[in-house]
């Protein structure tokens, strides 16, 4: 906070460069409220999942993901999916992995 009073950084920096700098952040923080509802109502509603299947439903609704797979031929989306379970399967080893390394810093 300090860093955008009289003194700070930012304190002396002119209008003109401040919108400048900052044209392209958002106005509001709409957005990452909308993105914590839904993960507050997923951790509610599915205690037992993983973090990483949360993720996955929030950016499946994020992205539009249902409407970009209705544009995909059938054997488009025999691809997608398939390289999908591949790549998933290598993403809970990350993950699993990232779980054991924060476990052992916290001993």
């Amino acid at each position: 906070l300090g860093d955008h009073l009289q003194g700070g950084i930012y304190g002396e920096m002119p209008a003109t460069m401040l919108d400048e700098e900052t044209k392209d952040v958002p106005k509001t923080n709409c957005r990452s409220e909308r993105d914590f509802a839904v993960l507050d109502r997923l951790l509610r509603e599915k205690p037992n999942c993983t973090m990483i299947a949360m993720e996955g439903v929030i950016l499946f609704k994020q992205n539009k993901t249902g409407d970009w797979l209705k544009t995909k031929t059938d054997e488009e989306k025999k691809e997608i999916f398939k390289a999908c379970i591949k790549l998933g399967r290598e993403q809970r080893q990350v993950c699993h992995s990232r779980k054991l390394l924060i476990a052992q810093h916290r001993e």
